[in-house]
């Protein structure tokens, strides 16, 4: 996890069909303002 001025990013690892769930739960509980963003592993942001 990484605190940021607009709140955290955490990074997960998922199984691909753990995703879409997931963002469904994450978008009802923040009203949509928590988004999944994908990032192919070995890589750095």
């Amino acid at each position: 996890e990484t605190f940021t001025a607009n709140g955290v990013d955490l990074q997960l690892a998922l199984a691909e069909e753990q995703i879409a769930p997931l963002q469904q739960q994450l978008a009802s509980i923040s009203r949509g303002r928590i988004l999944l963003h994908r990032r192919e592993p070995g890589t750095e942001e």
